[in-house]
């Protein structure tokens, strides 16, 4: 309709004295490239996209009204085409209502994949706050059995007095038995002090020892009350995605992690620098964005995004950047305490 209207236009009454087999094939000459200019225009758009893997809501279904409304006007059209024709004028209104057809059609269909997308977004942040809300809760629970191991300690003496009078007694079998309790008791797990806040330690102690059976190196220098001011769901968040994405790029021949914590000199800031090895870039996406190593691509990126709530959050920044002699991957951050 759109080139037929156009046609009208500059060539009166041509179409209509034309017999339908030369006027359908004239109108197709011209509507089909405009057809496939269109479809690969669309193509372009969507060839980046990850379509598959998604469901079909039967909302959509509420959508086919749409085209099939459409599809009713232009054949209303077609119906008056000779009586349209014969004016000049209305020529142009038959090709901008097609035009204004087309664009709604398309806009439809992208408000609706926009909406599908948004709610993909939503739902994988609600099950990323679930799963940082577990891993809180798991790291308070290490930090209770940290605090069981101290009073296990405290209260050493008094077990040794036991095993004292049990030996008093020959009671061989119950002193066999109370240390094997005591030595299959979790409160009695190395814990090693990285840091002065108890979740953190707790955190930084569980990523010790993954890199520890991955033969990664890691060092962390945490100064004291550098980010004390962070809640124990912004520690989660911040330090287990920041050390996730660390753990999987070093996990290569004398990989090393390094974490560092400090407060900038006379500034209210205080800085997190996480650097790891990495052997290649991982900007080489289009547009030197981030390219995910994980098998679900789906998942990419939500780390970061909770991590740029934090961010958000304490008015801070973060800056990424690989450094290619050294084969480092580099991540700064900056938070504001005064700002929660």
């Amino acid at each position: 309709m759109v080139v037929f209207g156009v046609l009208n236009y500059y060539f009166p009454n041509t179409i209509p004295s034309l017999t339908n087999a030369s006027a359908h094939f004239l109108l197709v000459l011209f509507s089909k490239p405009l057809y496939l200019f269109i479809v690969q225009i669309i193509g372009q758009l969507l060839h980046n996209k990850n379509q598959s893997n998604q469901s079909f809501a039967k909302s959509d279904y509420l959508l086919f009204p749409i085209p099939l409304i459409s599809i009713g006007i232009m054949l209303t059209f077609t119906y008056w085409n000779k009586t349209l024709s014969s004016i000049p004028e209305l020529n142009w209104l038959i090709s901008i209502c097609a035009s204004g057809l087309l664009l709604l059609n398309l806009l439809v269909f992208g408000i609706n994949q926009y909406n599908q997308k948004r709610q993909q977004e939503y739902t994988q942040m609600q099950l990323l706050c679930q799963k940082e809300s577990d891993m809180t809760e798991y790291y308070r629970a290490l930090v209770q059995q940290d605090e069981n191991q101290r009073v296990l300690i405290h209260d050493i003496r008094r077990h040794l007095a036991s095993i004292d009078t049990l030996a008093a007694a020959k009671e061989t079998d119950k002193i066999h038995a109370y240390i094997q309790q005591l030595q299959t008791s979790s409160c009695l797990k190395e814990s090693l002090q990285r840091c002065d806040i108890p979740l953190l330690n707790a955190i930084l102690c569980r990523y010790a020892n993954q890199c520890e059976t991955r033969q990664i190196s890691f060092h962390t220098d945490i100064r004291s009350h550098t980010v004390d001011f962070l809640t124990d769901a912004d520690l989660t968040a911040l330090f287990c995605n920041l050390l996730d994405n660390a753990l999987r790029a070093a996990s290569i021949p004398d990989g090393f992690i390094e974490l560092h914590t400090y407060t900038k000199t006379n500034s209210p800031f205080s800085i997190i620098t996480v650097v790891n090895s990495c052997l290649t870039d991982p900007f080489s996406g289009p547009g030197r964005t981030l390219v995910s190593s994980k098998n679900d691509h789906r998942r990419h990126g939500f780390g970061l995004k909770s991590v740029q709530r934090v961010i958000d959050r304490y008015d801070g920044a973060i800056k990424m950047y690989f450094d290619l002699p050294t084969l480092t991957f580099h991540t700064i951050l900056t938070l504001r305490p005064e700002k929660c």
